[in-house]
């Protein structure tokens, strides 16, 4: 049985892949977390925009933001290292 995280988590880790190893503290990622965390806020907001018009401009925002970072973090992986840092 999973619960209601299981799936938007699920689809965020296909996105980003999976956490960078190589850190001197296993799964220490701050970039990372750091884009995990919008991400979660921009489908949070995404559920909520269509029932509060005010919130769509900050939702569209939050989208775009990890998307974004998302293409930082992929871009970066010679990088990464230098970034989490």
């Amino acid at each position: 049985m999973s619960d209601l995280l299981t799936l938007p988590l699920e689809f965020i880790n296909r996105i980003l892949g999976e956490i960078p190893s190589g850190q001197a503290i296993p799964y220490f990622a701050p970039f990372y977390n750091f884009t995990v965390l919008v991400w979660m806020a921009a489908i949070a907001a995404i559920v909520v925009a269509p029932f509060w018009k005010k919130f769509r401009g900050f939702a569209v925002f939050l989208t775009w933001m990890a998307i974004f970072l998302t293409l930082v973090q992929r871009g970066s992986s010679t990088q990464r290292g230098e970034i989490d840092a």
